[in-house]
């Protein structure tokens, strides 16, 4: 499975290709609406424990930036981001805005890479250009930043007074994170800083006084903290494989490669155990305080396995888009992102669904809502909170510990209230249904045309041509469409009064129950097909009644 290395040679250079973003990144704060790849908080800050279901504390919007992988990093106060060529601190209570780098309206020369690191009194990033460093009670810089022409792609880690990242150009770099100086022997080589190792492919891991990566050549070394050392280094084996970053738990390092995951020894490399998955790993796994791993697959699958390499779940658990980002586990509970907004919590004991959420589109600029809001940068758990960083530039805040008064808001009803149409099929009944609280328990959503009960249509996009009403999370419509073929034993609505019935309840049991009539005249002409969501507007997802508002929930 591995063979052991005592020398690495260095691999071919990774190209990363960024688009410097050349438009300025406004601010848009909206309040009150009901990384470092792990948060952080302050010595001395109060934990609370996160529950479910979630309400939307606050949402903090700038502007559009795809796949952006750079997941907030927390302290007791403040949040922190970047986005795209700009770099923020908002208010982790309110979701205000703290202060921006850069403060006026220019922006960063280069693209934000990889989540910040708070220590201390600085907070730290990697961009395409180098290491930035600033005050994090100011957003003043701490020293001029520590340049590299290649990029840093990887994370930033602390340990003691040093920094330490991987260059794109093959080196392991620590500086002074008081003055951002490059250390000098043993932390540098061949007359230059840092030490040379390979091309990154993974961020890094730190236990102890050691530290974890994985190279280009499929590498996993262990470095020591104290002397700069390489402690061990074995080769992993499967051409081509994609790997995630080794996760530590106890005297285990979790690492995905491909469709395997591996339990390996920290102090020594060596293979513990080994499983097959049904599909390639989506990113690193998470692991519980009790060794339990939980790992998302790229057939939007996500596992539980215990620390001897069993199933826990009698199960899978399963999510209706793809998964970019690493699931993340606290207080037994398992959340999840996906593309298209969606947010997921899991029973860590059992898979199943706790709560879930879609975060819609919104932009500091009304008129460039973006249409698709993916979520690749790992969720955040700080606190009793839960942070997303999703794609249209936002981060959103949610709290389990919040009141969610409000039920879920019918509108765009189709057919409009005591519309006169024609009935023959196709013809389509449909529904805007958002909650912008808690979000739609999807489970107690019920559509009815006059005493008949429509049922719903499975789950998952292999089930988009079957019959029933079905929930589009990116439009926040319920559609129900008659198809001419006979359907429940109706070729369509006979001539005359008609009553449909949508009831449905948020995460936190509140019920709205809407019901409105039109008139069936077979002799009136066939009108074209209306586009969903659109009476009168755009069809623009996220442009209804609040104008692009927070996501309504979805499932």
């Amino acid at each position: 499975m591995f063979t052991f290395l005592t020398r690495v040679s260095q691999a071919s250079r990774l190209r990363v290709g960024l688009v410097t973003a050349g438009v300025s990144l406004s601010v848009l704060t909206a309040v009150g609406l009901s990384g470092n790849r792990a948060a952080q908080a302050q010595d001395g800050e109060m934990e609370t424990k996160i529950s479910a279901p979630l309400v939307v504390n606050w949402k903090f919007s700038t502007s559009y930036f795809p796949n952006s992988l750079a997941a907030p990093a927390v302290d007791a106060t403040t949040v922190y981001f970047g986005q795209g060529n700009r770099f923020y601190a908002v208010d982790k209570q309110s979701g205000g805005l703290k202060w921006q780098y850069p403060a006026d309206k220019s922006t960063l020369t280069t693209i934000i890479t990889a989540p910040p690191m708070v220590s201390g009194d600085g907070v730290y990033f990697s961009a395409a250009d180098g290491v930035y460093a600033l005050n994090a009670a100011t957003g003043k810089q701490k020293w001029l930043h520590f340049k590299i022409d290649s990029g840093v792609y990887t994370n930033i880690v602390a340990y003691n007074d040093l920094l330490l990242f991987g260059g794109s150009n093959g080196r392991l770099y620590a500086l002074n994170a008081k003055t951002g100086k490059a250390q000098g022997a043993p932390w540098a080589s061949k007359g230059a800083a840092g030490i040379e190792v390979g091309d990154f492919i993974t961020d890094l891991a730190v236990a102890d006084d050691l530290l974890y990566f994985i190279t280009n050549d499929q590498v996993l070394h262990a470095f020591s903290l104290v002397n700069g050392s390489r402690r061990w280094a074995v080769r992993m084996t499967g051409a081509n494989i994609r790997i995630s970053t080794p996760v530590v738990s106890g005297e285990s390092l979790y690492i995905a490669a491909g469709n395997r995951l591996l339990n390996i020894r920290r102090n020594n490399g060596q293979v513990r155990w080994q499983i097959n998955l049904p599909g390639d790993a989506a990113a690193m796994p998470t692991v519980d305080p009790d060794g339990n791993c939980y790992l998302a697959t790229s057939n939007r699958n996500i596992f539980a396995i215990n620390s001897q390499g069993r199933g826990i779940w009698r199960t899978g658990a399963m999510v209706d888009n793809e998964i970019l980002a690493a699931p993340v586990y606290s207080e037994k509970l398992v959340f999840v992102a996906t593309t298209l907004g969606g947010v997921s919590a899991f029973d860590a004991a059992t898979g199943g669904l706790r709560w879930n959420y879609t975060i819609q589109p919104t932009s500091s600029n009304p008129a460039t809502i973006p249409t698709i809001n993916n979520i690749a940068a790992k969720p955040i758990v700080a606190n009793g909170a839960l942070y997303i960083l999703s794609d249209d530039g936002a981060v959103t805040a949610f709290r389990g510990d919040l009141p969610d008064t409000l039920a879920p808001i019918v509108t765009n009803l189709n057919p409009t209230q005591g519309d006169y149409l024609n009935g023959r099929p196709p013809f389509t009944v449909s529904a805007k249904v958002t909650d912008d609280g808690s979000g739609l328990k999807m489970d107690t959503l019920r559509l009815k045309i006059d005493d008949r009960t429509i049922a719903a249509r499975p789950t998952g996009r292999e089930n988009q041509f079957k019959p029933g009403f079905y929930y589009s999370p990116e439009n926040q419509t319920v559609t129900y469409t008659m198809q001419t073929s006979t359907e429940a034993g109706q070729s369509g609505l006979a001539d005359g009064h008609h009553t449909a019935t949508l009831s449905v309840s948020d995460w936190k049991g509140n019920v709205t129950i809407k019901a409105w009539t039109f008139y069936v005249d077979d002799t009136i002409p066939r009108r074209a097909p209306r586009p969903a969501n659109t009476p009168g507007g755009t069809g623009r997802p996220g442009a209804g009644d609040k104008g692009g508002g927070n996501g309504a929930g979805g499932g």
